[in-house]
């Protein structure tokens, strides 16, 4: 919940082809680094080089053209880092649930529900002058959340599926990312947001950086 509550807080400033592929960078090397440390899942020469590319992704992204482009170019990767962070955590919780758990549902059913409760406090804690009330609930509303929530759940189940198959959490995690590019494709389309060959160049890195994580 806190890591997807800092992404939706780093999109508030910044362009999604600045964050998901600086989020998608950020995000496997932590998972890598987390590996190792709790997996004792060892570093590769190819991991090494993809962690090579991964370094030049900011490089490239944080230019000084964009700071002006952004809401808040600074806040907006302050925000980014925290969420890679959480979600880095998140992965690795669940990594570990999955092996020593024997039914994988469970664990995301109790996992989901703690994330409903944080989500409650978390809007009460924001708004503690209001009550917790559905002021905009509408069938639009409710077949978006029906929509997210199987899409959501399904990605989760076939994440959690692979970890208790025996694969390694970097590797998972980094191959997860390559949806990155369906959410910034559209993003250019729906809302227009800047593209430039810093960006395209930066996205095909962070992928090329994702496979040499692996």
């Amino acid at each position: 919940m806190l890591g997807s509550v800092s992404r939706l807080e780093s999109l508030n400033f910044i362009d999604t082809a600045i964050f998901f592929p600086l989020y998608k960078t950020v995000g496997p090397l932590l998972t890598l680094l987390f590996g190792f440390m709790f997996f004792h899942e060892w570093f590769t020469p190819k991991e090494l080089f993809g962690l090579a590319l991964g370094i030049t992704v900011p490089l490239l992204l944080i230019h000084k053209s964009e700071k002006s482009r952004q809401k808040n170019l600074w806040l907006g990767l302050f925000f980014m880092v925290v969420a890679a962070f959480f979600a880095s955590v998140s992965t690795t919780i669940s990594k570990y649930g999955a092996e020593i758990l024997g039914n994988i549902f469970v664990f995301i059913a109790i996992s989901e529900f703690i994330g409903s409760i944080s989500g409650v406090i978390l809007y009460k804690m924001q708004n503690k002058k209001h009550k917790f009330v559905f002021n905009n609930i509408n069938k639009q509303f409710v077949l978006l959340l029906f929509v997210t929530s199987v899409f959501g759940f399904g990605g989760y189940l076939n994440l959690l599926l692979a970890y208790k198959h025996g694969g390694p959490l970097a590797a998972v995690y980094t191959i997860n990312s390559f949806y990155i590019l369906v959410p910034i494709v559209l993003s250019i389309i729906i809302y227009k947001e800047h593209w430039s060959w810093r960006k395209i160049v930066a996205i095909f890195l962070s992928i090329v950086s994702a496979v040499f994580l692996h």
